[in-house]
């Protein structure tokens, strides 16, 4: 599963209508929380150890920076909802049971990997999930004017902070020139 996941044909990019990272893993934990080598070692078995220093929300502002090669970096990518889907439906439980994630030791992690291995729900099967979860509402509908509507005339005064004072003070606007300008 875990091959397929980063081998896979998939080719439909993901939507950054809002931060998917906070998205999927509010009430979860934080990105900042998340170290980046044991958050994708179920999914590649060969990365580096050098991931260690990174945290999710390091691999979302640059990826490259963190994983240079590129297939692998771009493939991370694609699939980085879904993973993080699959990780907000297995840590949810390990969160709560074991703390929050930033205090995780090897084998707490070893427990989100043994979930991921278990988990063999097809990726498409929770598009729509995550999309609905990512998308921003809708704009409002498009109202015309259904009458006229009247303006009544203004005074003609100009309201300005006067902040000495601590009040407006009113500066009459008038045609004419005013005396001493």
């Amino acid at each position: 599963m875990s091959w397929y996941t980063v081998t896979s044909t998939r080719t439909i990019p993901w939507s950054m209508e809002r931060d998917v990272v906070e998205v999927l893993l509010d009430g979860v934990t934080s990105p900042d929380h998340v170290n980046l080598y044991w958050f994708l070692r179920p999914v590649l078995a060969g990365l580096t150890v050098d991931l260690v220093c990174f945290t999710l929300r390091d691999f979302v502002r640059n990826p490259r920076h963190c994983i240079p090669e590129v297939n692998v970096c771009d493939a991370i990518w694609q699939y980085l909802p879904y993973l993080l889907w699959k990780f907000r439906l297995s840590a949810t439980p390990l969160v709560k049971h074991f703390g929050p994630t930033q205090t995780w030791k090897k084998w707490h992690w070893d427990s989100w990997k043994i979930y991921y291995d278990m988990d063999d729900m097809p990726l498409e099967a929770i598009d729509e999930e995550i999309w609905r979860r990512c998308r921003r509402p809708p704009p409002p509908p498009y109202q015309p004017c259904q009458g006229v509507v009247l303006v009544e005339a203004a005074p003609a005064f100009i309201q300005v902070p006067y902040s000495t004072m601590g009040y407006l003070v009113q500066i009459p606007v008038t045609p004419r020139a005013w005396p001493g300008l």
